[in-house]
């Protein structure tokens, strides 16, 4: 049931950001979903909230560092700081 959950509020953030760009509101639901586990892609969709969203490089930077703290193994979010780099 929590992962239900879990995934309900990610993916609810990531169609509040893409769909209706209801940025404020996903960054919400990001959050919730960090707080029930912190997890490599619950942070990176918190992290292209702050990107795509607010266009936010520092805190999309500080929310890729910390998912590497939270989960190791995470890479995904090396592309995101490509396009970053790039400039996108």
């Amino acid at each position: 049931m929590i992962l239900k959950i879990l995934l309900a509020h990610n993916n609810m953030a990531y169609l509040l950001w893409t769909l209706t760009k209801e940025f404020d509101f996903a960054l919400e639901y990001a959050e919730k979903a960090i707080a029930i586990n912190p997890k490599g892609i619950f942070w990176h969709t918190l992290a292209e909230v702050y990107y795509y969203g607010f266009t936010d490089k520092t805190k999309t930077m500080e929310v890729l560092l910390m998912v590497k703290k939270a989960d190791e193994s995470y890479s995904a979010g090396d592309e995101l700081i490509k396009v970053m780099e790039a400039g996108n």
